[in-house]
């Protein structure tokens, strides 16, 4: 078949410096008898699907470099693994319409060791050398239920972290150095800080509860400080931190932040991610909180990346301008909560996904894409989500092989903290269409 080109001088003048997405003022395809039927349900990926062939690359889609150990990362921030064929141990089918494509595990690694306890990893126990306390007895750390538990249930799995503070001073502490991954690091590139977006689930006895960085030495040393505050404590309702009322958290009441579960690590800071209490009312004299599914993310973008060819052989030329939409197949990660393969392994809340202008093949995505945030919702079964940019610049004309543009898929969102989270999600057949409206 002989596809088309649009050919427009006015459109290599179009944009501006930095700009991720490209709006047109004047497009050629509105031009009265003008048939743009080559692109009518065709799919432009159909030679770039996961798992496909590359002639340059071997895998035409990457997690964007410095995301993993691979790509000059100093541990796996991304994860992309695609999974065994179906009806080999842990393979999964792919969708119905879809037989034979590949189906890959898309995951932002939770960078907190253990964050679900579901390990045993507190002082004394093995793994737990991080975990340190002030007035340790008083603090009371625990894992499972006992006779020493505090009145408070478990929030999910076999194990929770209960904290019994009889005093206010008590701490209990992480040191982030050995508790995160990646050894949380202040010698970043150009002395840059390194930060973290966290997340917790959490039960309270009493009506307040602070968290802090802090050296776990002194009593008023913090760096950063965030307040937990349910809004009917003592009823064994869980909440979550930070918490958003976009998605209810899966039924999870937000908590009411000091401020918002960014995490800032720059020389001199304090080490220390610290449970303690807050003097709430003088007849309170102690104060109970249950902690689990702790995540720690890096605030930046882990995007599963793939350049897509302004010209590729059997589909027509990527055109500007117009709508493309984008649609894959996602599905819950089964491995989540299995108690070997699941263990530090969350549900994916949200997947993103977005259209980043480039210049050539060489050129690779940063900074944020402008893209719709969807839900992952917790049916069984595949489901498609569509995404839908409008306006999208194509450089023209380009020689045969140089990259129009890269798509970008994301689990969650690192555009807001609220929703960059550690979270796994099944993901199959991606594609692309063109209309001229």
């Amino acid at each position: 078949m002989m596809y088309r080109r649009c050919s427009c001088a006015s459109l290599a003048a179009l944009g501006a410096a930095g700009a991720l997405l490209f709006l047109l003022s004047s497009c050629p395809w509105d031009t009265t008898g003008t048939d743009w039927s080559d692109y009518t349900g065709v799919n432009l990926l159909g030679g770039q699907t996961f798992g496909g062939e590359n002639l340059v690359t071997g895998q035409p889609w990457f997690p964007m470099p410095g995301l993993t150990e691979a790509t000059g990362g100093t541990v796996d921030f991304l994860r992309w693994e695609r999974l065994p064929d179906p009806g080999d141990p842990g393979g999964v089918d792919p969708p119905p319409d879809f037989p034979g494509e590949a189906v890959y595990r898309l995951e932002i690694p939770n960078l907190f060791r253990n964050g679900d306890f579901e390990d045993d990893s507190l002082p004394g126990l093995p793994g737990g050398n991080w975990w340190s306390a002030t007035t340790a007895p008083e603090a009371n750390p625990s894992l499972e239920e006992g006779p020493n538990r505090i009145d408070l249930d478990p929030i999910g799995g076999e194990r929770s972290l209960g904290l019994d503070f009889a005093g206010a001073a008590a701490r209990y502490a992480a040191n982030l150095e050995e508790a995160l991954t990646d050894g949380f690091p202040q010698d970043v590139p150009q002395g840059e800080a390194v930060s973290y977006a966290f997340h917790l689930d959490y039960r309270l006895k009493n009506d307040q509860f602070r968290l802090e960085l802090n050296n776990n030495v002194d009593t008023d040393d913090h760096l950063q400080k965030w307040l937990l505050q349910p809004q009917t404590p003592g009823d064994n309702l869980i909440y979550s931190f930070p918490g958003t009322s976009l998605t209810e958290d899966d039924g999870k009441l937000p908590a009411r932040p000091e401020n918002p579960n960014t995490l800032n690590r720059i020389e001199g800071t304090p080490l220390f991610f610290s449970f303690n209490s807050v003097t709430t009312s003088l007849d309170q004299d102690q104060i109970q909180g249950v902690f689990d599914n702790i995540r720690f993310v890096r605030e930046q973008p882990h995007y599963l990346v793939l350049a897509v060819p302004y010209v590729q052989e059997g589909r027509p030329d990527l055109t500007g301008g117009g709508t493309y939409r984008f649609r894959l197949h996602v599905r819950n990660d089964p491995t989540v909560n299995d108690p070997e393969e699941g263990r530090n392994r969350f549900p994916a809340r949200f997947i993103s996904a977005g259209i980043v202008q480039a210049g050539s093949a060489e050129i690779l995505p940063a900074g944020t894409a402008t893209r719709k945030v969807l839900p992952v919702n917790d049916a069984a079964g595949w489901q498609r989500l569509e995404w839908t940019f409008s306006g999208v610049k194509v450089p023209f004309p380009a020689p045969p092989g140089e990259t129009a543009f890269f798509l970008v898929v994301e689990p969650g969102d690192s555009g807001d903290p609220r929703y960059l989270d550690a979270g796994s999600v099944l993901v199959a057949a991606p594609e692309l269409f063109w209309s001229p409206k």
